[in-house]
């Protein structure tokens, strides 16, 4: 789901990652952390705020809200950290111009997540 959502997030500014990989620009995760709150429920229908929780010169990390949809209770706090390389898997440094299009959505930014529906 966190990369479903993820996906989207990347939809929504701009810069879907299929469009980094033709680039040779991949976003491997390289840790992944749950904080469970409240069980879900088959056909619960969730929704996910994604933010950008640090960003710089090679690595990056999201923080997700998982949300029941219809009570809006909280489910689920993660984070996933990502590391930018080549298709190849070498470390190279995030493009600029993909900087400048996360920057308003870092946590501390006033921007609000993007919510998606799952």
């Amino acid at each position: 789901m966190l990369e479903g959502a993820r996906g989207e997030f990347f939809r929504f500014i701009g810069h879907p990652l299929f469009m980094w990989q033709e680039r040779d620009t991949i976003f491997p995760v390289i840790e992944c952390q749950f904080r469970y709150k409240v069980p879900a429920r088959y056909d619960d229908v969730l929704g996910i705020e994604v933010k950008v929780a640090s960003l710089d010169r090679v690595r990056l990390s999201f923080a997700y809200l998982v949300r029941d949809h219809e009570s809006g209770r909280e489910l689920v706090r993660a984070t996933t950290s990502h590391v930018c390389t080549s298709t190849q898997e070498k470390p190279k440094r995030i493009p600029d111009d993909l900087v400048a299009a996360l920057k308003p959505f870092l946590e501390q930014s006033t921007t609000a997540p993007l919510r998606s529906r799952l």
